[in-house]
């Protein structure tokens, strides 16, 4: 599995750290209830966009987990649409410059 591949830009781009299109297995933890699966479709060292099975609903903030990057950061909700939501990093962001940049 290739894990970066194509940089991900929309027109215009207003991010200051492009996005990498990547496929990895995730999860969402929102406060007093239990982990969420989900897929990062995209990250960069500022955020993520990431995808749920189905439409889910989620708070301003809550904490998101990459198992096999071994990386976890609480995140503010930028965006969602249906299953997909966009995701900015309040946390670890020096761990996500080294893995994601």
């Amino acid at each position: 599995m290739q894990r970066f591949g194509t940089v991900v830009r929309s027109s215009p781009e207003r991010r200051a750290q492009l996005r990498r299109q990547v496929e990895l297995a995730a999860r969402v933890r929102i406060a007093d209830y239990p982990w969420i699966l989900c897929t990062v479709r995209n990250i960069s060292p500022m955020g993520a966009l990431i995808e749920f099975e189905a439409p889910t609903i989620l708070p301003r903030q809550f904490r998101l987990q990459i198992p096999a990057d071994l990386f976890e950061a609480e995140c503010d909700l930028r965006h969602q649409s249906g299953s997909r939501a966009g995701v900015f990093f309040t946390s670890n962001r020096m761990a996500a410059m080294a893995r994601y940049s």
